[in-house]
């Protein structure tokens, strides 16, 4: 370590551009997450929204999908405040960097790791979102599916017995 004064100033002026360097890639991090996260929120919002009209729609026997739907809703409120959290610790992030001087990088390092692990549980938590929401779906889906059986079972009895009441009519006109 440089004891002249000359030395300390270069060796404190090389350790500030990094952590700016640092703290400017970690809000390059920041933006393009926090952008993808609110894709994934719009996206989960959207089909909360189209599962929620689907629901309705079958409202006679479909509780446990609106239960699914609400969960959903739930999973997005969670991943909204996550997002609120980490803008948070972000800006935390930046003013520990803005008045860093040395020895920063280590710590920030390991905001960094925390930060990619929370992340990563977060992405699996929207993972086991879509899962919910592709089972509520593939439910609706079949649901539906019995639901078109029966109607065209009993539109073909309905034909039946129409048939069945116009024949005699006509037999009883021709007498």
């Amino acid at each position: 370590m440089p004891t002249s004064p000359d030395g300390l100033y270069a060796l404190l002026d090389r350790q500030l551009v990094e952590s700016q360097a640092h703290a400017a890639h970690l809000a390059g991090e920041l933006k393009s997450h926090r952008r993808t996260s609110q894709k994934a929120e719009a996206a989960l919002r959207a089909n909360i929204s189209a599962l929620q009209k689907a629901a309705e729609k079958n409202a006679a026997g479909d509780l446990r999908a609106r239960q699914k739907a609400l969960a959903l809703g739930e999973s997005v409120k969670r991943l909204v405040g996550g997002k609120d959290d980490v803008e948070l610790e972000r800006e935390m992030l930046e003013a520990e960097v803005a008045g860093s001087t040395s020895g920063g990088e280590s710590g920030l390092e390991a905001r960094e790791k925390e930060r990619e692990s929370e992340w990563d549980a977060l992405r699996q938590e929207a993972a086991e979102v879509e899962r919910e929401r592709d089972d509520i779906v593939g439910a609706n889906e079949r649901l539906l599916g019995e639901w078109e059986t029966e109607l065209a079972a009993l539109v073909g009895k309905l034909d039946k017995v129409r048939r069945q009441t116009v024949a005699p009519r006509r037999a009883v006109s021709a007498c």
